[in-house]
């Protein structure tokens, strides 16, 4: 950002339903309590132990850290839900073999079904929220946030 645009940003006035972060957080809020409207009372399952199963679920294995580094979720969040997780059976934590004092995480047959389940509700549910755009609309909104992101990270880095 230029020294000009820094300018021109600062005179104008700071409205945060504008700001681009409220509104990704605004919109990830509400479809992730449109989907865990569903599942919660079924399975007893918070949104932060969905995203650690849904991330579990997609690549069969991963260790915590992977589930921090993709989610927006810290290690705390990630090791409570970890946990809980662990606690209702549905998470299996397996030492790695590559690193011993690594533990890997894994769905347990229990948790691939209610996995599987709550994805299904889930696709269901951003089905619905897209249909308020366009095909095209779509692939454009899903081009931005992706360049969104890698800005976002590059920045912080």
């Amino acid at each position: 950002m230029t020294q000009t645009t820094t300018q021109n940003s600062a005179e104008e006035p700071f409205i945060l339903e504008e700001f681009i972060p409220f509104k990704l957080a605004v919109l990830s809020d509400a479809v992730s309590k449109l989907i865990a409207r569903d599942y919660s009372d079924r399975f007893g399952i918070t949104i932060a132990e969905w995203r650690v199963m849904a991330l579990v679920s997609q690549y069969d294995e991963v260790r915590a850290q992977t589930v921090v580094e993709k989610t927006p979720m810290d290690k705390v969040a990630v090791s409570r839900a970890v946990a809980s997780l662990v606690d209702k059976g549905l998470l299996e934590k397996r030492t790695s073999q590559a690193d011993r004092r690594s533990a890997l995480l894994h769905l347990s047959a229990k948790g691939n079904t209610i996995a599987t389940d709550i994805q299904a509700v889930a696709k269901v549910h951003n089905d619905d929220v897209l249909q308020a755009l366009t095909t095209t609309e779509q692939a454009v909104l899903h081009a931005i946030l992706d360049k969104l992101i890698v800005q976002a990270r590059n920045l912080t880095q």
